[in-house]
Order: structure tokens, then C-alpha cells, then sequence
């Protein structure tokens, strides 16, 4: 059997210590591991899934997965164009994030004076305007974190009936 941690960022450069019961066995090939350690190390291994096996005597082990989270870094968002709903009274605007990842948690911040709703969880959230005046400038900001650390970035809006600009 093995023994070591299952979820790692891929930011981490410490060598995870892999615990093995009967030393002197051989591991599956995965991008990180040092069999003479025996040690995993995030960083190397990169973002993504692994099955780690150890195989002593002939038997293998049941597989450990593990997990290498993305750190966020650079983040940004991008705006769908309004688009009309509900004979035109009401407007629909989705908001893209740059990076989409299931691990992330979003947070999204509008100005309730502009949209129907002050926050957001939803990783690409439809929001609800009323009928925009020409030219409205509103402040959109986007926090995305993870186990791994965090990034945000706001933006400031010009918003008409046919566009939306990112105006800074």
C-alpha cells in the first residue's frame, strides 16, 4: 500500500514523501515522482489527474489518485452584448471568465444600481438590467481562488442598448 497526500497545487515545489509498507518495489511512470525518494513532486508533475501504483513482488497496488490544482494567476473576464428579453424591457448580459476551471470558486461583484443582483457564484453568470441608459459606466469585478491562491481583476463598463465596452 501507499501512503501520501491526494490534492497539491501545481505551485508546490516540495517533495511530497510517498510512504510505501514493503520498501523495494517499482512505481507506474508518472511525471513527478523520484522513485528514489520515494517522493511526488507537484510542480514537476504539473497540473492535472495522476494514478500512482507501486508493484512489490509481482502485486501492484491499488492506485492512489491524485490531483494537481491549477494556481489562478492572470485573471480577466469578457462581455456577451446585451440582449433583449421580455419585449425588449429587460436586457441579458453574460459574463465570460478567461480561465473556467471546476476546481475554481468565482465571485463576481456588480453594482445593484445596474444589474438585479450584487454577487454571483456561477462561473459565467447571466445577469438581468433594466433598460440601459446611453452610456452608463458600472464597475464589474471577478475574484477567482482556489486552495492554491487567488486573482482579481475589475473592470469599468460602458454600457448601451447595443454594446458593452471594457473601458478600464
Amino acid at each position: 500500500p501507499i501512503s501520501m497526500g491526494t490534492v497539491f497545487c501545481d505551485n508546490d515545489n516540495k517533495a511530497e514523501t510517498i510512504g510505501v509498507s514493503i520498501p523495494g518495489g517499482t512505481f507506474n511512470n508518472v511525471q513527478g515522482i523520484d522513485p528514489a525518494g520515494p517522493t511526488f513532486t507537484p510542480s514537476t508533475a504539473g497540473e492535472g489527474n495522476y494514478s500512482i501504483i507501486y508493484t512489490v513482488n509481482g502485486v501492484a497496488s491499488d492506485p492512489v489518485n491524485v490531483s494537481v490544482l491549477p494556481t489562478p494567476s492572470k485573471v480577466d473576464f469578457r462581455v456577451v452584448p446585451p440582449r433583449p428579453v421580455q419585449n425588449g424591457n429587460v436586457f441579458t448580459v453574460t459574463f465570460l471568465p478567461s480561465v473556467e476551471d471546476s476546481n475554481f470558486n468565482y465571485q463576481w461583484t456588480f453594482d445593484t444600481k445596474v444589474f438585479t443582483l450584487g454577487t454571483s457564484t456561477a462561473e459565467s453568470p447571466v445577469m438581468q438590467l433594466v433598460k440601459p441608459p446611453k452610456n452608463l459606466k458600472t464597475k464589474v469585478s471577478l475574484k477567482i481562488s482556489d486552495k492554491c491562491g487567488t486573482a482579481t481583476i475589475s473592470h469599468v463598463l460602458l454600457i448601451t442598448t447595443e454594446t458593452i465596452t471594457i473601458t478600464g
